[in-house]
Order: C-alpha cells, then sequence, then structure tokens
C-alpha cells in the first residue's frame, strides 16, 4: 500500500510486528479509503513517530514480545503522543507495557462481530477524528521550502540547457528502451529495428506471428525472422533514429505513433497488436510501402489518405466496417483483410488491388473439414452457426487457430462428434454446445471471450492442454463428465458450473477470486474426483474449498 512521507496533512504512524503485516496493512488500506493516512517501517523511525499525529499501534502476542514494538512504545509514550491500540488476538500486556499505555484507548478487532462494526467503532474513535498537522512536521515544511527557494535559481539554469539536451542523452542512458533493447547508439546508423512485445500471443488470433522457443527464451518467428523480446510502452526514444527504414515494435502497448511521424524515410512499419485506436498523422510517412495495424481498435482508416506509395497493407482484425479509403490509394498492390471484413471487400467490387484474407472462412461442415485437411491453411473462421454431425471425428492441427465470433447474438457451434484439439480454438460472442466429445491434447488450447459453452457430453484435458476461462467466458456442464488432466486458469470474469455431472481432476485448476468469478459445484462429492491440485488466488485449497461456496464472488 502507499504510505503517505510528506508533512502537509495529519497521518498516524502503524506499529506493528511483521507476523501481523498482512492484518495491519489491511487496516490501513481500510483507513486511507476514509483519507486517513498513515505510514510504517520495518525498522523503527524514529522521525516518522516525532511527525505523527497518532501512533497506531496493532497488538498481539507476537507484538508484545517484539523489541521494535516496545522501544516504538516507548518512544512514543516519552513524547507525549497519542497512541490508540488495536488488539488484533487476545493479548496479555507486560507490567511494562501496561503502564505506558495507560489510560489510551484500545479497541478489540478480534471481538468484534464483523469487519464492519469494527470499522465503525475505529473510524469514530477520537485519536482518529481529531488529527492535525504537528509541530514537527510544520518544521520540516519551512525547513524543505527554504531550501528549495535555495536552489530554486542552480536547478532552473539547469533545466533550461538539459532540456535542448535531454532526449539525445536520456536515450543513451541504461534503461532507456533504445538501451535495454540492444540498439547501437549511434543511432543514425540504425535502418532496421524489429522486435516484439510480452503478451501472450495464444490470447488472439495473430496470423504470420508463431511463437518460437530456443530453450531459454521466447522468439516470434515473422516469416523468415526471429524477432527478439522486448515490452515496449512508448516510442518516444525511437524519433533519434532518424535513418530508419523498417521499424517492427508489434504486440506492445505503444498506444500513440505521434512519436515516430518525423521519421519520414520509413518504408516498412508493423505495429499490430499494439493497442492503437487511431492512424492520425501517419500520412505523414510519405515513403510507406508496406504497414501492418492488424489487430488494433480501429475503426476507420483516417490518417492514410497521403500514403501514395504504400503497396501491401495489412488491416486483419480490426473493428473497421468500411474500405472505402483503400480506393484513394493509387500503388496499392495487396491488402489483407480477415473473415469478417469480407462483406466489406465485396461492397468495393473489382478494385485495382488485390485483397487476401488471413483466414479461411467456413460457413457448414464440409468447408471446415477441407479447411482442416488442407495443410496450406493455418488460420480458420467459422461464419455463422456450424453442425459437427454424429459420427464425425476432426482434429485440429497444432499449427491451426479455429475462431470465430457472432456479433448478432445467433452464433453457435453444435458438436455432436469427436474432436481433438492440438491448435487453438478461441471464440468469442457466441455457443458453443458440445453434445458429444471434445479433448484438448497437449499443447492444445480451448478459450475465448464473452462466450457461453455447454457440455452434456464428454470434456476433457490430456495433460499439457490447457483451458483459459476469462472475459465474460461461461462453461457449464450439464450431465456428462468433465476431466481435466492439463491445466484449466479460470481468470477474472469466468463462470464455471458443473450440474450433476462427474468432474474428475488430474492435473492443476487455477481459480481467481474476484467479483465476477464463480465457480459452482451442484454435484455430489462422490461425482467430484480430485487427484490433481487446485489453486486460489495461487495458494493451494483443498476440496472443501469448492463446495464451500468461498470461490463464488
Amino acid at each position: 500500500m502507499k504510505q503517505y512521507r510528506g508533512n502537509r496533512k495529519p497521518f498516524c504512524y502503524a506499529l506493528f510486528t511483521e507476523a501481523d503485516r498482512q492484518e495491519a496493512e489491511a487496516v490501513l488500506g481500510e483507513l486511507e479509503k476514509h483519507r486517513i493516512h498513515s505510514a510504517f517501517s520495518a525498522r523503527r523511525s524514529a522521525d516518522c513517530i516525532m511527525r505523527a499525529a497518532v501512533v497506531l499501534l496493532f497488538l498481539s502476542p507476537e507484538a508484545v514480545s517484539d523489541k521494535a514494538v516496545q522501544e516504538g512504545v516507548a518512544e512514543a509514550t516519552s513524547a507525549g503522543k497519542t497512541v490508540l491500540t488495536v488488539f488484533l488476538k487476545e493479548t496479555a500486556l507486560t507490567p511494562g507495557l501496561s503502564m505506558q499505555l495507560g489510560q489510551t484507548q484500545g479497541i478489540f478487532k478480534y471481538r468484534e462481530e464483523s469487519d464492519e462494526a469494527f470499522y465503525r467503532k475505529l473510524l469514530d474513535a477520537p485519536a482518529l477524528q481529531s488529527m492535525s498537522v504537528t509541530p514537527r512536521q510544520k518544521k520540516a515544511l519551512r525547513r524543505r521550502t527554504l531550501l528549495w527557494a535555495l536552489g530554486g535559481a542552480a536547478v532552473l539554469a539547469a533545466a533550461v540547457l538539459i532540456a535542448l539536451l535531454w532526449q539525445p542523452i536520456r536515450a543513451r542512458l541504461p534503461f532507456s528502451t533504445l538501451r535495454k533493447l540492444g540498439v547501437p547508439m549511434d543511432f543514425d546508423s540504425v535502418e532496421t529495428l524489429y522486435i516484439y512485445g510480452e503478451t501472450m500471443l495464444d490470447d488472439y488470433a495473430a496470423p504470420r506471428y508463431q511463437l518460437y522457443a530456443d530453450g531459454e527464451h521466447d522468439w516470434v518467428r515473422l516469416d523468415d525472422r526471429l524477432i527478439p523480446p522486448g515490452g515496449i510502452e512508448t516510442l518516444d526514444d525511437f524519433r533519434l533514429l532518424v535513418n530508419l527504414r523498417e521499424l517492427c515494435v508489434c504486440n506492445n502497448t505503444v498506444g500513440s505513433l505521434e512519436p515516430i511521424l518525423s521519421l519520414e524515410k520509413l518504408t516498412l512499419l508493423d505495429v499490430s497488436h499494439d493497442g492503437l485506436s487511431t492512424l492520425q498523422g501517419l500520412d505523414a510517412l510519405t515513403r510507406l510501402e508496406t504497414l501492418n495495424v492488424s489487430c488494433n481498435s480501429l475503426q476507420n482508416l483516417d490518417g492514410i489518405a497521403n500514403l501514395t506509395n504504400l503497396k501491401t497493407l495489412n488491416i486483419s482484425f480490426t473493428d473497421l466496417t468500411s474500405l472505402d479509403a483503400l480506393l484513394n490509394l493509387p500503388s496499392l498492390k495487396t491488402v489483407w483483410i480477415d473473415a469478417s471484413l469480407l462483406g466489406a471487400a465485396e461492397a468495393l467490387g473489382e478494385t485495382p488491388f488485390a485483397i487476401q484474407c488471413v483466414d479461411t472462412p467456413v460457413r457448414q461442415y464440409g468447408e471446415l473439414l477441407a479447411a482442416l485437411e488442407d495443410p496450406a491453411v493455418t488460420d480458420i473462421r467459422i461464419m455463422n452457426n456450424l453442425t459437427i454431425p454424429s459420427g464425425a471425428e476432426i482434429t485440429v492441427r497444432p499449427e491451426v487457430a479455429l475462431t470465430g465470433a457472432g456479433l448478432d447474438g445467433n452464433f453457435a457451434v453444435n458438436n455432436y462428434g469427436i474432436i481433438h484439439i492440438y491448435g487453438v480454438w478461441e471464440m468469442g460472442l457466441c455457443e458453443r454446445n458440445n453434445y458429444g466429445t471434445v479433448i484438448v491434447e497437449n499443447g492444445g488450447l480451448y478459450t475465448g471471450g464473452m462466450c457461453t459453452t455447454t457440455s452434456t457430453g464428454t470434456f476433457r484435458i490430456e495433460k499439457g492442454g490447457r483451458q483459459n476461462l476469462e472475459r465474460g467466458a461461461e462453461f457449464s456442464v450439464s450431465g456428462g463428465l468433465f476431466e481435466n488432466n492439463g491445466d484449466v486458469y479460470l481468470r477474472d470474469g469466468y463462470q464455471l458450473r458443473i450440474f450433476g455431472a462427474t468432474l474428475v481432476n488430474n492435473g492443476t485448476l487455477h481459480l481467481t477470486s474476484s467479483e465476477h468469478a464463480t465457480l459452482q459445484i451442484n454435484a455430489d462429492r462422490d461425482r467430484f474426483v480430485n487427484n490433481g491440485d487446485v489453486y486460489l488466488d495461487g495458494v493451494p485449497v483443498s476440496d472443501d474449498i469448492l463446495f464451500s461456496g468461498e470461490t463464488s464472488r
């Protein structure tokens, strides 16, 4: 939690032993919500005690025997400080502490019926109600003001000089973005820079990018190039690379392209999956020939009108609904879209440029089967309701991403056959109904956001397989078998419900408690077999927790 270190507002100094740290910090956090500031330190701080308006003492049997706590109480009482004592547990005071605390107010947290009752009594304590800035704080504030006044002129003069030179200097410091990326300090010599961010690539469909591990580090293979890792949150330093011709900063959180709009020599720019919502100003880069803005929240193409040399453009997996702006780009040869933009592409009619779809659209079972059997197809998008018939057995290969999303509320995939997932099956805003068998094989991933899955058949995750439930995903097992031999990750926003089914866990269930997270097991205890591990917020829990309701919020 954030501690108060200033002198303009009154604060209380918290005194506790290390064993009580977690409970004490929880209380201080609640006080902070009511604008009651606090400070504390691992070692007793005499200066903090003297500046504090109130010393908030947390007592327990462990605290009574803590020498630092004893010395802190002695120092506070000898200085005449107001002491408010919170008894965390039933505690017998030593004669010395009894004498020092005397008639100071004590609040017995462990006796209160609820946390709400405790906090009401604590917040109503006269010691906290009457807090004010202390003389010691006022003195420290006057001293600091004087020091600032004496040094002000020198700082101002230095600031003017540094402002003129700071950006080139900062970009060469060890902590700068460019230095961390290993960019040569001779910035003028840099013409090509490819880098990728740290977001997990299996969280979204990203054609052309493949995760690659060399045994020590994760890399991304982009065509024939291996891109090294490095998280980037701003492109400010990149404006110094004035001779840059090719720049790839895919899969980062740069947010804005403004810092690189002066790099007039750029011919290739890849800012895919960078959290962009606009391309405004991009037409300043008039030499651009290749542009990848895929996997960004773009609703229009404003900002590319002057890119008269642009030949290749990737706008797949964006929020675009119209492609009319492409007709104003005279040099355009190839445009990459995803299946959701096929309607907008058809609306253009005949075009002087080729339109390529990065994922294969599938509208019925026969097309799905053909796509899965074609080794050249790695990205498949289900376009509408799809039924896999009884007796069918299909395999999603390791290199295949099977995706789909329904935007009109009437989108469902119904499985009556057997599905083996070695790749990724990620859906959104839709329903997946399993009446047959789904097997997430080693290396496979079953995931999706704002998606509902209902299973009455068999759903099995093999060792090395994964299931992610998050972002509004709901998974209901109403009958049949749910068996986990791998890893199931239940993150913020998930709902996992087991109704009258058999649940067998031989792997690991990773649960996260949150306001929107729900794990509900309405099954007989003898139909829940746990031979694996269950973690709640990273802490191992017993089977009883799963049936106690404590995992539901």
